[in-house]
């Protein structure tokens, strides 16, 4: 356990564990969370490395299915799906009916897992030797985990999403941190060579043309009117991750080597065909 100076009852909560207890004083570089993330590998030992957070209730025996998924020759990187819960706030309820939409809709014909849900840092386990390979998280740059996974599809490592491991963010989220994601979302994007073709392929195909189609059958789902609050989420994410964007330009933010980026300009292509085709499949279906 990696104590980032905490000011909560976590350390005495923890000490009643037979845990190593890490703890760091101070913050020296750039990125705190991806240093103190280093921290806790560089300590840890085995095959396998997991990163929980510490804002992430787990479901029992989810490291395990987990684990399951490595008997896949070339597999790197295995991530659970993170769920929020639905609380008062119309946010966490929306992202609940948002994420409970996309699991629906990848687990029919029963399939449980997803190769195209990027691994998200909240749960998610490693094979040690990709960070031999690829090295730790970079603590310069604030798209680190975005960076370290497309360094590993370089160095021919697979990624992968469990849907049948599931945890949850008991944080949730606030419209304050909806916008700060947001515009992290936009550094991330410039730092990483992210296309703005492909945001606004996300704004005016998926957000505009197929909104009223998308809120359908969000509230199918979740059987609530405030799925119709989708499109004014859509709005915010674009707006935010374009200011992002816009501000890593002019502040000329580090970026990731040239390679890297190019590596995800072909991603992002790969993902816009995907997503006409699927979101063409989908409407006509219903």
């Amino acid at each position: 356990m990696i104590d980032d100076r905490s000011t909560d009852k976590s350390v005495e909560i923890i000490k009643k564990f037979s845990v190593k207890l890490i703890t760091k004083r101070k913050r020296k570089a750039k990125n705190p969370v991806a240093e103190t993330i280093n921290l806790g590998i560089r300590h840890a030992g085995g095959r396998y490395i997991a990163l929980i957070e510490g804002d992430i209730r787990v479901e029992k025996a989810c490291l395990v299915k987990l684990l399951s998924n490595f008997k896949e020759k070339g597999l790197g990187i295995v991530s659970g799906y993170i769920m929020v819960l639905p609380t008062k706030s119309w946010i966490n309820k929306l992202f609940y009916l948002l994420r409970r939409r996309v699991l629906l809709n990848t687990r029919k014909g029963n399939k449980t897992v997803n190769r195209e849900i990027f691994p998200r840092m909240g749960f998610l386990i490693f094979r040690s030797d990709v960070f031999e390979s690829v090295g730790l998280f970079d603590e310069t740059i604030s798209a680190t985990d975005l960076m370290l996974y497309l360094k590993a599809q370089a160095h021919g490592y697979n990624y992968l999403c469990d849907l049948s491991a599931i945890a949850y963010d008991i944080r949730g989220y606030t419209l304050r941190k909806l916008i700060q994601t947001f515009l992290k979302q936009g550094i991330a994007m410039y730092q990483t060579g992210g296309s703005l073709l492909y945001m606004h392929e996300q704004l005016l195909f998926r957000y505009i043309i197929l909104a009223p189609h998308y809120c359908l059958t969000l509230f199918r789902y979740g059987k609530s009117l405030i799925s119709l609050l989708f499109p004014v989420y859509s709005l915010m994410r674009y707006v935010g991750t374009i200011v992002g964007y816009l501000g890593a330009f002019l502040k000329k933010e580090p970026k990731c080597p040239e390679y890297l980026r190019k590596k995800r300009k072909e991603s992002e292509i790969r993902w816009m065909l995907n997503s006409f085709r699927k979101k063409f499949e989908d409407y006509l279906r219903n």
